[in-house]
């Protein structure tokens, strides 16, 4: 509620509710207000309307989000363990044996040698298709 309207002369002949929680919002409140205003209970815990209605409707490209990020960690955490274990070179049948997909790099090239450049999470692949050889180096980006 609006600080600076009197509560004695609030009417609601409009309708109006929060699009989250359906309390009532009074006509005198501005006309494009849609949630509740946020307020803190006595143990200082947030209730906020419009923050809830917009995570929930959010939610599944977060997810999605979230599990793409995943996915490039724990494929980051498979070629470090490769790495550690085997080396900096290693062969196509390494890279299978820790499920590392090239396809499914964040960014990948083809220079005009043939080498395919896979980037990962602080690593990047290099590719040598006529020996099937694979590069792994270590990098920050």
């Amino acid at each position: 509620m609006n600080q600076y309207i009197n509560s004695n002369y609030l009417t609601f002949q409009l309708g109006r509710a929060c699009k989250q929680c359906g309390e009532p919002i009074a006509d005198q409140e501005h006309s494009t207000r849609e949630f509740c205003d946020k307020y803190y209970d006595e143990y200082g815990k947030v209730y906020d309307c419009k923050t809830s209605y917009h995570r929930e409707r959010d939610k599944p490209e977060r997810d999605a989000q979230r599990d793409l990020i995943n996915f490039h960690k724990e494929m980051a955490i498979r070629i470090h363990q490769l790495y550690t274990n085997r080396g900096d070179i290693v062969k196509t049948g390494d890279l299978d044996a820790f499920n590392i997909l090239l396809t499914k790099s964040i960014e990948f090239g083809i220079s005009e040698n043939g080498e395919m450049t896979s980037i990962f999470m602080g690593f990047k692949i290099i590719t040598n298709p006529l020996t099937n050889n694979h590069k792994i180096i270590q990098y920050d980006k």
